[in-house]
């Protein structure tokens, strides 16, 4: 009898032993899988910060990413507070959460207030993807919805394993980074594809000079340039309009005075989204000697 009592207690401890193991394992992937997002996020948003900051009339939608991520980081900062209230920390390593042995149920009311916090970055989020994309407005639906966490160990009010419980709330971190990442790629693709529509592609080449001696080294810079041949930009330098021919401006100047020239002037495209006018500076720099 006494044989087969240990064997049911060494039996036990070896199925502990596993599950403890595999919320190692899944809290460990997730919290890969979060540093690989937040990564690229912060590579999306500073790319596109960098960017609308040159173009006027675009600043506007700075506004839809900051929503996006005050709704994300609401929930976020309330996953940070549970994890704090479970170990005294919102950030552990695997073998730390591994080491975690107390019993742990999520207070009511911040049980609440993380639902509503999913529900709300759904309608947000969902809100802004256009309804033409029904995958992706489908995929953050399944991510977000809520109404299967009945069915989630520790997210329908029972009292669950620490170990399991950093599990879950790993899993719910990355699951509202991932709609975020998503959410931007597709905010982020559909600005290119709608502000700017180029048709043609073709290298654009410019030398230092037209003539040149015998013996002189020619110089030339190589360009890629995509432009729109179905509508001509405006061109102006101070207040004045120049030419636009065949898909190049012309810039024409009878000079008239020796030294160094410095002038600026700007491309406008008008923005299809918003019917606003796109700025584009630029500056040219010559000398004239006698």
């Amino acid at each position: 009898m006494k044989k087969y009592l240990i064997f049911i207690a060494v039996f036990f401890a070896a199925c502990s032993n596993n599950k403890t193991a595999y919320y190692t394992e899944q809290y460990k992937s997730y919290e890969n899988s979060i540093d690989v997002l937040n990564e690229n996020l912060g590579k999306e948003y500073w790319e596109f910060n960098e960017n609308i900051s040159d173009h006027k009339g675009l600043e506007e939608h700075l506004e839809t990413l900051d929503e996006i991520n005050e709704y994300s980081e609401n929930i976020l900062e309330i996953i940070d507070e549970i994890r704090i209230d479970l170990a005294g920390t919102d950030k552990l390593t695997a073998e730390e959460v591994n080491n975690l042995t107390r019993n742990y149920k999520i207070d009511a009311k911040v049980l609440g207030a993380l639902k509503l916090g999913f529900m709300d970055f759904e309608k947000l989020t969902i809100n802004i993807v256009d309804e033409k994309n029904e995958t992706l407005r489908e995929n953050i639906s399944k991510t977000l919805d809520t109404e299967r966490w009945n069915e989630i160990e520790g997210l329908n009010g029972e009292v669950v394993k620490s170990q399991l419980m950093f599990v879950v709330l790993a899993k719910l971190y990355f699951d509202v980074l991932l709609v975020k990442y998503d959410v931007y790629r597709w905010f982020f693709s559909r600005l290119c594809i709608t502000d700017f529509r180029f048709n043609k592609i073709e290298p654009v080449i410019l030398t230092e000079k037209y003539s040149y001696d015998i013996g002189e080294t020619v110089k030339a810079k190589i360009y890629l340039v995509a432009r729109d041949t179905m509508s001509n930009p405006l061109i102006y330098f101070a207040n004045d309009e120049i030419p636009f021919e065949n898909g190049v401006g012309i810039y024409k100047k009878k000079i008239t005075q020796i030294g160094k020239k410095i002038e600026h002037g700007n491309v406008v495209i008008q923005n299809p989204a918003t019917g606003e006018d796109v700025f584009y500076p630029f500056t040219i720099e010559y000398e004239v000697v006698n």
